[in-house]
């Protein structure tokens, strides 16, 4: 089944090891030889999204820069009450989270009309913010 898959460990682990389960991970979820996978892995979480890839549309991001990770997976329709920079709908899905994210904070899913799922890691503070639609996707 095709989505956003990971794990936490709270008092932090061995990256190598965190990688394995990510790879074990995919494996169980890949039963489509279609499927693309994307992921971070580090000693404290690893985060993967994995699915069937649409032409130019960015699922899964890292911005190291910022120190954050997305991965999403749904359909998004359009921003609601978002700076106007921010309220064309384009492509690159994960980024866009990423900046609504760095924007409004936890006030993400009040911005976006959609059916979906999304998960921001702030890497540098160690957590991970989930969200979904009114709904749940």
């Amino acid at each position: 089944m095709p989505g956003i898959f990971g794990l936490i460990r709270k008092k932090g682990g061995d990256a190598g090891a965190n990688a394995r389960l990510l790879d074990g991970m995919a494996s169980i979820l890949s039963h489509n030889d279609d499927y693309e996978k994307e992921s971070y892995c580090d000693d404290w979480c690893v985060l993967g999204n994995i699915g069937i890839p649409y032409q130019g549309e960015k699922r899964f991001v890292v911005d190291k820069e910022r120190g954050l990770a997305a991965a999403f997976s749904g359909y998004i329709y359009g921003w609601k009450h978002v700076e106007p920079e921010l309220s064309t709908n384009g492509p690159d899905k994960a980024e866009r989270l990423l900046a609504l994210y760095h924007c409004y904070g936890h006030e993400l899913p009040e911005k976006v009309d959609g059916s979906f799922n999304a998960v921001i890691a702030d890497l540098n503070k160690k957590e991970l913010y989930l969200c979904n639609d009114r709904f749940g996707y």
